[in-house]
């Protein structure tokens, strides 16, 4: 485990906020890799599966799995 200097951690801790905040303004599916590429409109993104909307997807252990696309948010892991 990499331990981080207090710097670091509040850098990491304010990026996380970001993305959430990011993920929050768009909505889930929009920042999704599951997301139908096909359907996306006027800042709208569904699921490829009709059943599954975004905040159930991260709380249930289901499939499609919500996994965040870090090409939509610009940031690399």
């Amino acid at each position: 485990m990499t331990f981080m200097t207090k710097p670091e951690t509040c850098v990491d801790r304010s990026q996380r906020k970001r993305i959430v905040a990011e993920i929050n303004r768009r909505g889930g599916c929009a920042m999704c890799e599951h997301r139908d590429k096909a359907r996306e409109f006027w800042d709208l993104a569904f699921c490829k599966s009709p059943s599954r909307t975004f905040p159930l997807c991260m709380k249930d252990k289901r499939e499609p799995e919500f996994k965040l696309d870090h090409d939509t948010i610009g940031v690399k892991s």
